[in-house]
C-alpha cells in the first residue's frame, strides 16, 4: 500500500495504492488521526485500491463516525464496481459519503462547508 497525501485549503486528500490489509492497516489509522485531530476533511481516493480486508472496512466505518461528531467531512471517491459492490454488501455505502468523482466530492464539501 501506498498513501499519497495532497493538503488543499479545506480538506486534505488520501490517495491510496494496492491492498489496504491487516498489515499496513496501522498507517492508515495514523493519516487519519493525524488529520482528525487537525480537524481537517478528508477525502479519500481509493480509485487505485486493489483489496480491502474487513479491518479496513471497519477503520473506514469508525473514521466516517469520529469526523461526523466532529463536524468534519470524511467523503470517499472513486470505488472499482468490485469495491462498490463490497460497500453495498456490507452497507457500508449507507453509512459513508460516496461519490463517483472526486469533483463530486469537492461538491459535495463547498455544499457543506462553503
Amino acid at each position: 500500500m501506498k498513501i499519497h497525501t495532497t493538503k488543499a485549503e479545506k480538506y486534505t486528500e488520501l490517495k491510496i495504492e494496492g491492498s489496504l490489509s491487516n498489515e499496513n492497516l496501522h498507517e492508515l489509522e495514523t493519516h487519519f488521526t493525524r488529520l482528525h485531530n487537525s480537524h481537517s476533511n478528508i477525502i479519500l481516493n481509493l480509485t487505485d485500491v486493489t483489496f480491502i480486508c474487513s479491518s479496513a472496512l471497519s477503520l473506514l466505518l469508525s473514521t466516517g463516525k469520529n469526523a461526523s461528531k466532529n463536524e468534519i467531512s470524511f467523503l470517499v471517491f472513486g470505488l472499482s464496481a468490485d469495491m462498490e459492490k463490497l460497500f453495498s454488501v456490507t452497507e457500508l455505502n449507507r453509512h459513508l459519503h460516496i461519490f463517483a468523482t472526486r469533483d463530486q466530492a469537492l461538491a459535495h464539501l463547498d455544499k457543506k462547508h462553503g
